[in-house]
């Protein structure tokens, strides 16, 4: 039997999904989350970055890239 998932729903699986493969629409949504989570790195003090094992340095690195860039 076939389980169909809700059209809103959210798996694991589509947030994972390499942009190169995903629609235009889906590039976007990607790139903006991308975006956001830089933002939020950047804001993060030394004890949250060593609770998720990221130095401060590493950190303003990932913060300046451009939301397009891996």
């Amino acid at each position: 039997m076939q389980q169909s998932i809700a059209p809103n729903a959210t798996s694991a699986a589509t947030l994972f999904v390499e942009p190169s493969s995903q629609p235009v629409f889906g590039k976007i949504g990607f790139w903006i989350a991308r975006a956001r989570q830089r933002r939020m790195l950047s804001t993060l003090d030394r004890a949250r970055l060593d609770d998720i094992g990221v130095s401060p340095a590493e950190a303003m690195i990932e913060a300046a890239k451009p939301f397009w860039k891996d």
